[in-house]
């Protein structure tokens, strides 16, 4: 009988059955449903007892020949009816999936969903592991140079803004002051109001006052840490590894224009890069796709063709390469010349070692001897005396103390003995080793520890032509992006729509519909 059940189940609920009305449990109950249907149904019209049929042929059906539609309640909801003994192996025959056609428990949907998922998240294709790879990489890397920008930035306005003299025209010390103090009393007061039982108004109130206070005593210290400030920008710009580079400007520019590359090649792996797709909307989907792959192959080429004539610029103009070497020969030319700056750089990072801590103290960057705080006390001094005789006084005692200055960090001794053990022969040969030795009257004088070129000359700026070599190297990693996405689209992989849009969202689940 329950064999029967499951069979008369699974012949009702195709993918066309209507919805399930549990059914009278007795006879009795039959009559009085077909008794109120017939009462409530228009003239002319029988009795709405589901397939047609007489209420009084259905009760003569037996046990076996009664559909799920006559079953009782409890027999199709899987539970048991009272005296029968058959609704465990109903519900097993359920478990085992003999309800509606094509229907798939729950927990199989729920699997199915997860290997989806899973699918989407994890790409199979190597080629997509390896696009996906990259574009983490410069991810990452482009969030480090943003954050290394802004530090710079906000380094380099903070010194400008304390190194500017007060007698100077400009009033850039006296706005940077105040929006300084500003900042940093109506921070402190905020955290110091937060757990007050001030009321929110009240504590607006005293942080408005901080703002405003902060404000106000920008006079007060105005000529605080000029000194100090900008003997630390001097070093900066023109003592420290940072003078290659162009000093604090010079970093920034090149970390602007590395942000502006790292931009653009994820904005062109990921296809959101500037373009004018308004006729490529109207295309089908696979004429879309040639488009795309057209466009992107077309732009590669131009950013390779750009790459090259940007390199053979740097390598003319900064590198002396000559016109007549190959491409090959050029390449290496520029190779080596790189190399010799990296040398120098690194040595120059040694230096700035040994002078920071000079710089960290006040002292002179360059060290030549002088006592500089004595010195910069003396000029405020004489700065502020309003009497002649006392202001004369002040400067005769300033012209002492420059006139017998302290033991130089570095001397033309020195200095050769450290070029010997630099390794400067070895890289650039006696002949350049020797125009770069101090001369023999200049032994015993105070040498600024910074490095000069092997042809002799300031190195100052010396790595900017290295960084220049951003422009061919950032356009050469964006044709190789737009190669890589326009054969990534050719074998369907990727979308030719751009990541994240919702063209590219109904695009991508168009294979997965027509494999379903």
């Amino acid at each position: 009988m329950a064999k029967k059940k499951a069979g008369g189940r699974k012949h009702r609920h195709g993918s066309g059955a209507g919805p399930r009305v549990a059914a009278p449990a007795t006879g009795a109950e039959r009559d009085a449903v077909a008794g109120a249907s017939e009462a409530s149904s228009p003239k002319g019209e029988g009795p709405a007892t589901g397939a047609g049929t007489d209420p009084g042929d259905r009760d003569d059906q037996g046990p076996e020949d009664r559909d799920e539609g006559d079953a009782p309640a409890a027999e199709r909801d899987g539970g048991d009816a009272p005296g029968d003994t058959t609704g465990a192996g109903e519900g097993d025959d359920r478990e085992e999936g003999v309800g509606s056609e094509g229907a798939e428990p729950p927990a199989a949907d729920e699997a199915a969903a997860a290997r989806s998922t899973g699918q989407n998240q994890a790409p199979a294709h190597w080629l997509l592991r390896f696009d996906h790879a990259w574009t983490w990489l410069e991810a990452r890397l482009l969030f480090a140079v943003l954050a290394a920008l802004i530090l710079v930035l906000c380094f380099w306005i903070s010194l400008n803004g304390m190194k500017d003299p007060v007698e100077g025209p400009s009033k850039a010390g006296m706005v940077f002051r105040a929006v300084f103090g500003a900042a940093v009393l109506g921070l402190g007061t905020r955290f110091a109001v937060r757990k007050s039982k001030l009321s929110d108004r009240g504590r607006a109130v005293v942080i408005g006052v901080a703002v405003v206070a902060g404000l106000a005593l920008a006079p007060v210290w105005r000529r605080l840490g000029v000194s100090y400030a900008s003997n630390f920008y001097a070093w900066f710009d023109s003592g420290s590894s940072l003078a290659l580079f162009g000093g604090l400007h010079g970093v920034s520019t090149r970390l602007t224009v590395l942000l502006a590359l790292l931009g653009g090649s994820l904005a062109a792996g990921s296809g959101s890069h500037i373009n004018i797709d308004l006729v490529v909307r109207f295309l089908p989907l696979k004429w879309r796709r040639f488009v795309h792959v057209l466009g992107s192959l077309a732009t590669a080429a131009v950013c390779l063709v750009a790459s090259w004539a940007f390199f053979n610029y740097v390598a003319i103009e900064s590198y002396h390469a000559r016109l007549e070497m190959t491409a090959a020969e050029r390449i290496g030319h520029v190779v080596k010349r790189v190399g010799d700056q990296m040398f120098l750089w690194r040595k120059q990072i040694g230096f700035d070692f040994g002078a920071l801590g000079n710089v960290l103290q006040g002292k002179d960057w360059d060290d030549d001897g002088a006592r500089t705080e004595e010195i910069t006390a003396l000029r405020e001094r004489i700065a502020g005396e309003t009497e002649e005789a006392r202001k004369q006084s002040l400067r005769d005692e300033l012209a002492d103390v420059v006139a017998h200055p302290r033991e130089p960090r570095m001397n033309g001794r020195q200095w050769n003995e450290w070029l010997e053990g630099a390794g400067f022969a070895e890289r650039f040969g006696p002949e350049s080793l020797a125009t770069m030795r101090a001369p023999d009257d200049a032994l015993d004088k105070a040498r600024t520890p910074f490095v000069v070129l092997p042809e002799g000359g300031n190195a100052m700026g010396l790595l900017v032509p290295t960084m220049n070599l951003l422009f061919p190297f950032g356009l050469f990693m964006i044709a190789l992006r737009l190669l890589l996405r326009a054969l990534l689209v050719t074998l369907g992989l990727k979308s030719a729509e751009p990541e994240g849009s919702e063209e590219s969202a109904e695009s991508a689940s168009e294979p997965k519909e027509a494999a379903r």
